[in-house]
C-alpha cells in the first residue's frame, strides 16, 4: 500500500498498483539527466523556466511558482 497520492511520472491505477505517465516521465528523465550532467537544484529549475517551455507545462497542469524548488 502505498502511503502517497501524487507521485511525478506515475498515476496510482484502481488497483494501488502505481502506473507510468509517458508525458511526466519524460520531464523526470530530464530532471535526472540535468542532475547525471553536474546541474544542481537553481541550474535545474532554470532550465524549467525557459519561456519557450512555459506552454508545455501550463498543458500538463504544471505551474512554477517563485518559492518552488
Amino acid at each position: 500500500m502505498l502511503n502517497h497520492t501524487q507521485f511525478l511520472g506515475y498515476t496510482k491505477g484502481p488497483d494501488g498498483i502505481l502506473q507510468i505517465v509517458l508525458v511526466e516521465a519524460e520531464i523526470v528523465r530530464k530532471i535526472f539527466e540535468l542532475y547525471i550532467q553536474g546541474n544542481g537544484v537553481h541550474r535545474i529549475k532554470r532550465y524549467w523556466r525557459k519561456p519557450e517551455l512555459k506552454p508545455l507545462l501550463e498543458r500538463l497542469g504544471f505551474t512554477l511558482v517563485k518559492n518552488h524548488l
